[in-house]
């Protein structure tokens, strides 16, 4: 049982380091489309407050998928760790 639930946390840490992955790469595109949404909504600014919420809406989505990134391979690297040593605890019961 205790591998099986070792197996989801694995598969949840892969799942959040891929996330994390494409939040990072997709971050400039993101935040280019949240300010132009808003700019719409707004209708004119001045160019350089454009710029600035450009890049603080790409600054987000890069911190984000950073977290992400670093909780999934911090996960990912423990239940790898926890695995050789249910392995290792197997092999000397028997």
């Amino acid at each position: 049982m205790l591998i099986k639930e070792l197996k989801m946390v694995l598969l949840t840490g892969i799942l959040l380091s891929v996330v994390g992955l494409l939040l990072m790469f997709v971050s400039p595109g993101l935040g280019i489309s949240l300010s132009e949404s808003w700019l719409r909504e707004v209708g004119s600014v001045e160019t350089t407050f454009y710029h600035l919420l450009v890049k603080h809406y790409s600054m987000t989505f890069l911190i984000i998928g950073s977290i992400f990134l670093s909780v999934g391979l911090t996960t990912t690297v423990f239940c790898f760790y926890k695995s050789r040593l249910l392995s290792i605890e197997q092999k000397r019961t028997f």
